[in-house]
């Protein structure tokens, strides 16, 4: 079987870019790059761009509200069709068909 790397065995990310296209870094960077030596790839602070924060920001906010969204649909959406009696069945289900997107598409927790 193959060994993968997985990102922290790789000493810099035009090195990774080099490996996964089957080539030596000079020749990935004389095809598709250009050598950026003695130059870091993000800022102090760590990011990538200057508003590379507020994006992230933002982008954690939408997927909390869309996360809450879709919990109380589930819910008054089981309740509507199932009453108090039915609707855990419904919800049970409906996590169900959660966990199986997610394998499907291949995100874990």
């Amino acid at each position: 079987m193959k060994h993968v790397k997985d990102l922290n065995e790789w000493q810099d990310h035009l090195q990774m870019q080099a490996d996964q296209a089957g080539m030596s870094k000079e020749e990935w960077i004389a095809s598709y790059g250009s050598s950026i030596q003695g130059v870091d790839e993000k800022n102090a602070d760590g990011t990538i761009s200057d508003d590379e924060d507020e994006e992230a920001e933002n982008f954690m906010a939408d997927v909390r509200f869309m996360t809450v969204e879709l919990i109380e649909y589930i819910a008054k959406e089981a309740d509507k069709i199932g009453g108090s009696f039915r609707a855990p069945g419904y919800e049970a289900t409906a996590k169900k068909l959660i966990k199986q997107v997610m394998k499907e598409k291949k995100f874990k927790f």
